[in-house]
């Protein structure tokens, strides 16, 4: 898959995934997911009635075979420690995101100067439109649901970087695999 395609990947999960809530009792099948992945970040194991949005992120990269790029974690702070030991997390304010890319959040972010907070929940990037930002995320109102902001807004915390770029595959040259 090229780079693209596995962000688009990512995405597909986390789209197969809107709906599920704790009022269906589907969520439990994003924390099973989790869950099932060893080894268990801090060796915890979540609970049905712990907060669940780091460990819906997790979960999609789990599906999609890609955890040596997308942490696991199931919180976001730590989710953060991860990406910034990689060199793989960014908050300056002038950063565009991509598709896939995992946003955070500081909802106590006041709007004045760069956001510093902790963070406080996190999502995938689904779709950008000019400055309009798409976003998937678990836990949001007890639900896998849609959010949309504006690029650089306020409670943007930052973003993780999965290295996408790094699983691509190289496309073939035609020409040299010819032979005469």
């Amino acid at each position: 898959m090229t780079e693209n395609q596995l962000r688009s990947h990512v995405v597909s999960i986390m789209k197969g995934w809107l709906g599920w809530s704790e009022a269906n009792g589907k969520h439990k099948k994003i924390i099973d997911i989790y869950n099932g992945h060893k080894p268990l970040a801090q060796g915890y194991k979540v609970k049905y009635t712990d907060e669940w949005c780091a460990t819906t992120v997790s979960a999609a990269f789990i599906v999609a075979g890609l955890t040596d790029i997308g942490f696991t974690e199931c919180s976001c702070s730590r989710m953060i420690n991860l990406y910034k030991a990689k060199g793989r997390w960014e908050e300056k304010d002038s950063y565009i995101p991509k598709i896939g890319d995992v946003i955070m959040y500081d909802w106590n972010d006041n709007g004045i100067g760069d956001n510093a907070g902790a963070p406080d929940h996190v999502g995938i990037v689904a779709s950008i439109n000019e400055n309009k930002l798409t976003i998937i995320e678990g836990n949001k109102n007890e639900a896998v649901a849609y959010r949309t902001m504006v690029v650089n807004g306020k409670f943007i915390r930052g973003y993780c970087l999965p290295d996408y770029a790094s699983k691509a595959s190289k496309p073939v040259d035609v020409i040299s695999t010819v032979t005469y």
